[in-house]
Protein backbone atom coordinates (compact mmCIF):
# COMPACT_ATOMS: atom_id res chain seq x y z
CA UNK A 1 0.00 0.00 0.00
CA UNK A 2 2.62 2.52 0.64
CA UNK A 3 3.91 1.41 -2.73
CA UNK A 4 1.16 3.51 -4.21
CA UNK A 5 0.97 6.75 -2.16
CA UNK A 6 4.39 7.38 -2.28
CA UNK A 7 4.05 7.56 -6.54
CA UNK A 8 4.58 10.48 -8.46
CA UNK A 9 1.62 12.67 -9.02
CA UNK A 10 1.57 12.46 -12.54
CA UNK A 11 -0.88 10.24 -14.58
CA UNK A 12 0.69 6.77 -15.67
CA UNK A 13 -1.67 5.68 -17.65
CA UNK A 14 -4.48 7.40 -19.82
CA UNK A 15 -7.66 8.50 -18.01
CA UNK A 16 -10.36 5.40 -18.08
CA UNK A 17 -13.52 6.04 -18.98
CA UNK A 18 -16.32 4.91 -16.15
CA UNK A 19 -17.72 1.33 -17.47
CA UNK A 20 -20.89 0.81 -16.61
CA UNK A 21 -20.47 -3.55 -15.92
CA UNK A 22 -18.04 -5.58 -17.15
CA UNK A 23 -20.19 -6.83 -20.38
CA UNK A 24 -19.42 -5.38 -23.99
CA UNK A 25 -19.55 -1.22 -24.33
CA UNK A 26 -22.86 0.24 -24.39
CA UNK A 27 -24.22 -2.98 -23.84
CA UNK A 28 -27.15 -4.07 -21.23
CA UNK A 29 -26.30 -6.93 -18.59
CA UNK A 30 -28.44 -10.06 -19.58
CA UNK A 31 -30.32 -9.27 -16.33
CA UNK A 32 -30.33 -5.92 -16.13
CA UNK A 33 -31.63 -4.62 -19.61
CA UNK A 34 -31.31 -0.83 -18.74
CA UNK A 35 -27.89 0.20 -18.57
CA UNK A 36 -26.76 3.07 -16.76
CA UNK A 37 -25.71 6.28 -18.74
CA UNK A 38 -22.19 7.37 -17.39
CA UNK A 39 -20.21 10.78 -17.35
CA UNK A 40 -17.29 10.63 -20.16
CA UNK A 41 -14.36 10.35 -17.69
CA UNK A 42 -13.83 9.48 -13.56
CA UNK A 43 -13.37 13.77 -13.10
CA UNK A 44 -16.63 14.33 -14.82
CA UNK A 45 -18.15 11.07 -12.74
CA UNK A 46 -16.39 12.93 -9.23
CA UNK A 47 -17.49 16.81 -10.18
CA UNK A 48 -21.70 15.11 -11.35
CA UNK A 49 -21.56 12.86 -7.79
CA UNK A 50 -19.71 14.76 -5.09
CA UNK A 51 -19.03 18.74 -6.72
CA UNK A 52 -15.98 20.50 -5.73
CA UNK A 53 -13.34 19.05 -4.30
CA UNK A 54 -10.56 21.42 -4.42
CA UNK A 55 -8.22 19.87 -1.31
CA UNK A 56 -8.41 16.47 -3.15
CA UNK A 57 -4.37 15.53 -3.78
CA UNK A 58 -4.11 15.07 -7.45
CA UNK A 59 -1.99 11.82 -7.08
CA UNK A 60 -5.52 10.32 -5.87
CA UNK A 61 -7.43 11.00 -8.79
CA UNK A 62 -4.55 10.77 -11.51
CA UNK A 63 -4.16 6.77 -9.93
CA UNK A 64 -7.61 6.02 -9.61
CA UNK A 65 -8.42 7.21 -13.40
CA UNK A 66 -5.93 5.07 -15.25
CA UNK A 67 -7.35 2.57 -17.72
CA UNK A 68 -5.20 -0.46 -16.02
CA UNK A 69 -6.63 0.38 -12.09
CA UNK A 70 -10.01 0.57 -14.26
CA UNK A 71 -9.80 -3.05 -15.32
CA UNK A 72 -8.57 -4.23 -12.35
CA UNK A 73 -11.63 -2.84 -10.56
CA UNK A 74 -13.96 -4.24 -13.11
CA UNK A 75 -12.27 -7.50 -12.32
CA UNK A 76 -12.28 -7.77 -8.67
CA UNK A 77 -16.18 -6.90 -8.72
CA UNK A 78 -16.75 -9.27 -11.16
CA UNK A 79 -14.39 -11.52 -8.55
CA UNK A 80 -16.71 -10.56 -6.01
CA UNK A 81 -20.20 -11.69 -7.44
CA UNK A 82 -18.70 -15.14 -8.25
CA UNK A 83 -17.23 -15.23 -4.32
CA UNK A 84 -20.41 -14.46 -2.70
CA UNK A 85 -22.58 -16.50 -4.98
CA UNK A 86 -20.00 -19.50 -4.47
CA UNK A 87 -20.09 -18.79 -0.26
CA UNK A 88 -24.20 -18.80 -0.55
CA UNK A 89 -24.53 -22.02 -2.69
CA UNK A 90 -22.03 -23.82 -0.24
CA UNK A 91 -23.52 -23.18 2.78
CA UNK A 92 -20.49 -21.06 4.11
CA UNK A 93 -22.06 -16.98 4.67
CA UNK A 94 -23.98 -17.65 7.82
CA UNK A 95 -24.53 -14.03 7.99
CA UNK A 96 -25.96 -13.71 4.53
CA UNK A 97 -28.77 -15.69 5.33
CA UNK A 98 -31.96 -13.79 5.15
CA UNK A 99 -34.65 -13.42 7.62
CA UNK A 100 -38.09 -14.06 6.36
CA UNK A 101 -41.37 -13.99 7.97
CA UNK A 102 -41.71 -17.45 9.39
CA UNK A 103 -41.45 -18.47 13.11
CA UNK A 104 -40.16 -21.10 14.17
CA UNK A 105 -41.83 -21.03 17.53
CA UNK A 106 -45.53 -21.96 18.43
CA UNK A 107 -46.89 -18.96 19.99
CA UNK A 108 -50.66 -20.72 21.21
CA UNK A 109 -48.17 -22.89 23.32
CA UNK A 110 -46.45 -19.91 24.96
CA UNK A 111 -43.29 -20.19 23.19
CA UNK A 112 -41.43 -16.76 22.54
CA UNK A 113 -41.66 -16.63 18.23
CA UNK A 114 -38.23 -16.65 16.84
CA UNK A 115 -37.96 -15.28 12.95
CA UNK A 116 -36.62 -18.11 10.72
CA UNK A 117 -33.37 -17.67 8.81
CA UNK A 118 -33.56 -19.13 5.25
CA UNK A 119 -30.91 -20.11 3.27
CA UNK A 120 -29.96 -17.90 0.12
CA UNK A 121 -28.27 -19.63 -2.59
CA UNK A 122 -27.64 -16.34 -4.69
CA UNK A 123 -27.95 -13.07 -4.56
CA UNK A 124 -30.81 -10.79 -6.11
CA UNK A 125 -30.82 -9.19 -9.02
CA UNK A 126 -30.39 -5.63 -7.70
CA UNK A 127 -27.67 -6.75 -5.47
CA UNK A 128 -26.00 -8.35 -8.20
CA UNK A 129 -25.91 -4.72 -10.06
CA UNK A 130 -25.03 -3.16 -6.84
CA UNK A 131 -22.17 -5.32 -6.59
CA UNK A 132 -20.80 -5.62 -10.27
CA UNK A 133 -20.82 -1.30 -10.42
CA UNK A 134 -18.94 -1.21 -6.91
CA UNK A 135 -15.83 -0.28 -9.80
CA UNK A 136 -17.75 2.80 -10.44
CA UNK A 137 -17.62 4.46 -7.13
CA UNK A 138 -15.27 6.83 -7.07
CA UNK A 139 -15.49 8.11 -3.40
CA UNK A 140 -14.99 4.69 -1.65
CA UNK A 141 -11.64 4.33 -4.06
CA UNK A 142 -9.92 7.43 -4.43
CA UNK A 143 -8.20 7.76 -0.54
CA UNK A 144 -6.21 4.76 -1.29
CA UNK A 145 -4.35 6.51 -3.82
CA UNK A 146 -3.78 9.36 -1.83
CA UNK A 147 -0.42 10.14 0.40
CA UNK A 148 -0.35 8.08 2.95
CA UNK A 149 -0.93 11.68 5.28
CA UNK A 150 -3.55 12.77 3.03
CA UNK A 151 -5.43 9.83 2.77
CA UNK A 152 -8.40 10.72 4.25
CA UNK A 153 -10.94 10.48 1.30
CA UNK A 154 -12.50 7.79 1.32
CA UNK A 155 -16.69 7.23 1.41
CA UNK A 156 -18.97 4.80 2.08
CA UNK A 157 -20.58 2.82 -0.99
CA UNK A 158 -23.41 2.24 1.27
CA UNK A 159 -24.20 5.75 2.11
CA UNK A 160 -27.63 6.83 1.02
CA UNK A 161 -25.83 10.25 1.78
CA UNK A 162 -22.62 11.00 0.53
CA UNK A 163 -22.94 8.66 -2.36
CA UNK A 164 -26.96 9.27 -3.19
CA UNK A 165 -25.92 10.83 -6.68
CA UNK A 166 -23.92 7.77 -7.75
CA UNK A 167 -26.98 5.64 -6.34
CA UNK A 168 -29.43 7.79 -8.42
CA UNK A 169 -27.57 7.46 -11.18
CA UNK A 170 -26.85 3.32 -11.33
CA UNK A 171 -30.43 3.23 -10.60
CA UNK A 172 -30.50 1.40 -7.60
CA UNK A 173 -33.36 -0.75 -6.26
CA UNK A 174 -35.25 0.87 -3.58
CA UNK A 175 -34.96 -3.43 -1.77
CA UNK A 176 -31.81 -1.69 -1.03
CA UNK A 177 -32.24 0.84 1.24
CA UNK A 178 -31.96 -1.12 4.20
CA UNK A 179 -28.73 -2.22 4.00
CA UNK A 180 -27.46 1.29 3.44
CA UNK A 181 -26.37 3.95 5.93
CA UNK A 182 -26.38 7.34 6.54
CA UNK A 183 -22.70 8.19 7.34
CA UNK A 184 -21.13 11.47 5.70
CA UNK A 185 -18.01 10.59 7.67
CA UNK A 186 -14.64 10.44 4.93
CA UNK A 187 -12.68 7.65 6.24
CA UNK A 188 -9.17 7.24 5.88
CA UNK A 189 -8.25 3.50 4.39
CA UNK A 190 -8.28 1.36 7.28
CA UNK A 191 -11.67 2.84 9.07
CA UNK A 192 -13.25 2.61 5.83
CA UNK A 193 -13.09 -0.90 5.64
CA UNK A 194 -13.93 -1.37 9.85
CA UNK A 195 -16.97 0.71 9.50
CA UNK A 196 -18.08 -1.58 6.78
CA UNK A 197 -17.37 -4.62 8.63
CA UNK A 198 -19.30 -3.03 11.82
CA UNK A 199 -22.37 -1.22 10.18
CA UNK A 200 -22.33 -2.89 7.01
CA UNK A 201 -23.24 -7.27 8.26
CA UNK A 202 -25.38 -7.89 5.01
CA UNK A 203 -24.72 -8.82 1.89
CA UNK A 204 -23.80 -5.68 0.52
CA UNK A 205 -21.66 -4.70 3.39
CA UNK A 206 -19.77 -8.37 2.69
CA UNK A 207 -19.84 -7.56 -0.74
CA UNK A 208 -18.01 -4.46 -0.03
CA UNK A 209 -15.40 -5.81 2.28
CA UNK A 210 -14.15 -8.70 -0.30
CA UNK A 211 -14.12 -6.47 -3.30
CA UNK A 212 -11.62 -4.49 -1.53
CA UNK A 213 -9.78 -7.02 -0.15
CA UNK A 214 -9.51 -8.84 -4.11
CA UNK A 215 -8.60 -4.84 -4.82
CA UNK A 216 -6.04 -4.06 -1.99
CA UNK A 217 -5.56 -7.32 -0.09
CA UNK A 218 -7.42 -5.67 3.39
CA UNK A 219 -6.86 -2.51 2.12
CA UNK A 220 -3.63 -2.60 3.85
CA UNK A 221 -1.56 -5.06 2.19
CA UNK A 222 0.59 -5.60 -0.93
CA UNK A 223 -2.54 -7.04 -3.00
CA UNK A 224 -3.40 -7.45 -6.60
CA UNK A 225 -3.50 -3.51 -6.78
CA UNK A 226 -0.21 -2.60 -5.55
CA UNK A 227 1.59 -4.83 -7.07
CA UNK A 228 1.09 -4.04 -10.35
CA UNK A 229 1.48 -0.76 -9.40
CA UNK A 230 4.54 -1.36 -8.14
CA UNK A 231 5.90 -3.12 -11.74
CA UNK A 232 5.15 0.21 -12.99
Amino acid sequence: MEQIKQLPKSPVDRPAKIASQPTKPNEPSPRNPKSPVFPETPEMALQLWHGEMPNLPHQAMALYATTENDKLRQRSATNTLSNINASLVAGKASRLHEVNNGYDSDVSVGKVPKKRRTPRTMVSMAEEKFILNLHTCISMHIGFHAPCKDDEWCYCPLSRIVNKKWHDTMGFDSELEESFCSSNKSFRPRNLVSHINEAHKNILGTAVAIYLDNLYENALGDGEFSRVQARN
